[in-house]
């Protein structure tokens, strides 16, 4: 649940890089709208094909890199098919 009374909104985008010898590439880029300015976060996932041994399972964590051009700011964000933990 999300408060406050001056939410912004965003608009996000993505692709995915299909590779045959290589992970496949994920870039997400979200443009949010604020009051006085916009402003744009990029992010890069490998996504590797982590097979468990003797399953037919893949990974269902991956780590990226985000970039923030607002602040620019860069760092590390994780993408993940099951819930996160709530702290």
């Amino acid at each position: 649940e999300y408060t406050g009374k001056n939410r912004a909104r965003a608009s996000i985008e993505g692709s995915i890089q299909k590779n045959i010898f290589g992970p496949d590439i994920l870039t997400i880029h979200a443009t949010e709208y604020g009051e006085k300015r916009q402003s744009t976060i990029y992010c890069r996932f490998e996504l590797k094909k982590k097979y468990f041994f003797f399953s037919d399972r893949m990974a269902t964590r991956f780590d990226g890199d985000f970039y923030s051009m607002v602040a620019d700011q860069r760092g590390i964000v994780c993408l993940s098919k099951t819930a996160f933990q709530k702290f």
